[in-house]
């Protein structure tokens, strides 16, 4: 039996939708690797409230929540993965007042 790995994105973003985010990762290639893209936009509300976290998962197929690993670099990314129940890996430096 074959394993696979399914990738998305999930960014809060005050302008930006889901292509347009498509857009601006179309050159690094990124685009094509992530068939989920979900901004704050897209679902109408920001991190830490779990909308962004839980439509990527439906986009993806995903229905068992213990089989995601949500990264982020924020509390907010934290707290989402918490209340839609999936595991949160956080990388410490990337944005933010931890630069």
């Amino acid at each position: 039996m074959s394993e696979s790995v399914k990738l998305g994105a999930v960014t809060d973003t005050a302008i930006m939708d889901e292509q347009q985010v498509r857009g601006l990762l179309e050159p690094s290639g990124l685009a094509d690797l992530l068939p989920a893209i979900v901004t704050s936009i897209d679902v109408g509300c920001p991190k830490p409230d779990p909308t962004s976290l839980i439509t990527a998962m439906e986009r993806l197929g995903i229905e068992d929540s213990n089989r995601v690993l949500y990264i982020g670099d924020r509390p907010e990314d934290e707290e989402a993965a918490e209340r839609a129940g999936v595991h949160y890996l956080p990388i410490v430096g990337l944005t933010g007042d931890r630069d």
